[in-house]
């Protein structure tokens, strides 16, 4: 392919894929804030196959989180066809299980401000309905006119409701808003939920202030030594959290009897890293820690030690070794919008707190399978996820699409990482199944099959069937075009003595490399052109040398 013609394709692709990625974020915002809960007087088999969770006794669906989900996966599909970058099939799972803890805390904000008494009315929410659609049709007529801007709200109406669409597809403005407004008003979509959460979190930020010397403090830094217990060490039997608590005490008394910190953590700290620093962090900007280390370790004077204090993951002694405030350059003459830009993420802070100290304190009680696997995942408790996972099948196999893809695949990469070959290979080839014409609109996640058609291949090569693995070697090639993909398939080739192959993947990384090398040369071409452009004529006749000979000489 030609350099024109890959610019060219990139060109539409960007810009294809920004259009949409505005338009669903626009269209699929309130999605993010969708109740999706059901009376608690519904039972039944079909109705327990729905539950996600139950907060405080209320269950909360599993459809909210699967649009919380869609919301922000169709963005990432948008992105990576943007770049050209494939999605990492291995953080589908943690896309979902950020989607269904989302909704969990949705559900635990929205019984708040029912408590509270925080509403909207009917009226409220038409109008802020009306308000979404006048922005969006706004922008696309500050960009599209006549047959092109009614082709693309066609295109947005196809995208948003999962189908395929035409290139001739048009729809009216007219048209356009009625079907906008009636989907942002149905009390499904979570238009209304959302303006509630806005309410709800106005009245917790609205009264936040911050003053000049909150600003100058924020740029407090600190050098300090640390030593961690973890509650699971590298390499370590894992500890409950009084053990772990206990065994930071006695540190802190050994510090309190004289022994060097620096030393200390060398020799016991589970922070790897602290062998060779001992346990030293040069630079540590207050407000970027949690609240209680922050306030901990800033409440120090030079060479003084915390208590134990709470970590993440574990426990921690603090030694203040150095403080001192590292202000900008500029401070005086940025100092309103640096002021303002700190009371935004003060606002941030204080919510995000809410929020946290809220699911914290509500009954949460997780019944989804897949959900339940992905929580042990994020622990690193891979037999439990592996269970979870296996109890998930069934349900999964059922809805198909992504939530299929995304259990087949960390199922077959967990059995895979056990050697269990035979069992991976299968559940690689149901992934690969369900990412294809996931919705009618073709392989929905870009690069998505190739990684489950790779995995299968190795399923096969690690089970000695070396003609298997070939040919799905050789069906991982054709279905994708990232290099990093073919690099392994190289290598695989090589293995398994298969030269040929071998050199046509040194051929295809070969052309791309070249392709590469024209498009960066072209797009240096154009910034020199634009450069010369802006600069214009390098020199000028002086006034005293006319640009023209006089008539008559």
């Amino acid at each position: 392919m030609s350099i024109q013609r890959m610019r060219r394709r990139f060109a539409v692709q960007l810009r294809v894929a920004l259009w949409a990625l505005l338009a669903v974020f626009i269209i699929g915002l309130p999605l993010l804030f969708s109740q999706a809960r059901i009376p608690a007087r519904e039972e039944g088999a079909q109705a327990q196959a729905r539950v996600l969770a139950r907060v405080n006794g209320e269950p909360v669906l599993k459809s909210g989180a699967e649009r919380v989900f869609e919301h922000g996966i169709d963005q990432s599909i948008q992105y990576a066809v943007a770049t050209g970058r494939p999605l990492d099939m291995g953080l589908l799972w943690q896309l979902r299980l950020g989607a269904m803890e989302q909704a969990i805390a949705n559900a635990t904000l929205l019984q708040q401000a029912q408590s509270l008494g925080v509403s909207v009315s009917k009226g409220d929410v038409k109008q802020r309905a009306q308000d979404l659609v006048d922005q969006q049709l706004a922008l696309f007529k500050s960009q599209l006119d006549g047959e092109r801007l009614e082709q693309q709200l066609a295109y947005v109406v196809a995208n948003t409701e999962g189908q395929a669409g035409r290139p001739d597809d048009r729809m009216s403005e007219r048209d356009f808003r009625k079907w906008h407004l009636s989907m942002l008003t149905d009390p499904a979509q979570g238009l209304r939920d959302q303006m509630v959460l806005e309410r709800l979190e106005q009245s917790v930020v609205g009264q936040v202030s911050v003053t000049e010397d909150d600003l100058l403090r924020s740029y407090d830094e600190a050098k300090v030594r640390r030593i961690l217990v973890a509650l699971r060490p590298p390499g370590g039997e894992e500890r409950t959290e009084e053990e772990a608590r206990a065994q930071a005490e006695e540190l802190l008394a050994r510090v309190k009897a004289g022994e060097d910190f620096a030393e200390l953590a060398k020799s016991e700290s589970d922070d790897p890293a602290a062998q060779q620093t001992g346990g030293l962090l040069d630079r540590v900007r207050r407000g970027r820690w949690p609240a209680e280390w922050d306030r901990a370790v800033f409440s120090l004077q030079p060479g003084e030690t915390t208590p134990v204090v709470e970590a993440p993951t574990g426990y921690e002694i603090v030694k203040l070794e150095q403080l001192a405030r590292q202000l900008p350059d500029d401070f005086e003459e940025t100092k309103d919008q640096l002021l303002g830009r700190f009371a935004q993420e003060e606002r941030n802070r204080v919510w995000g707190q809410y929020v946290t100290d809220l699911t914290d304190k509500a009954d949460i009680e997780v019944v989804d399978q897949e959900m339940l696997a992905y929580r042990a995942l994020s622990e690193g408790k891979l037999e439990e996820a592996i269970a979870s996972l296996t109890a998930a099948v069934a349900e999964v196999q059922e809805a198909g699409g992504l939530a299929a893809a995304s259990v087949f695949y960390q199922l077959a990469t967990l059995l895979a990482s056990k050697n269990e070959w035979k069992e991976a290979v299968e559940f690689y080839a149901q992934s690969s199944d369900a990412l294809s014409w996931s919705r009618g609109r073709g392989e929905r996640l870009p690069g998505g099959r190739a990684q489950a058609l790779l995995g299968m291949a190795r399923g096969y090569e690690n089970l000695g069937e070396v003609e298997d693995a070939v040919l799905w070697y050789t069906a991982t090639s054709d279905a994708t075009e990232v290099p990093s993909i073919h690099s392994q398939l190289r290598s695989a080739f090589q293995r398994l003595g298969r030269e040929e192959l071998a050199k046509r993947e040194k051929e295809w990384m070969d052309r791309y490399e070249q392709q590469q090398r024209e498009r960066e040369q072209a797009l240096e071409a154009e910034r020199k052109a634009l450069e010369e452009q802006q600069a214009g004529p390098q020199s000028l006749p002086s006034p005293e040398s006319p640009a023209e000979p006089e008539r008559g000489e």
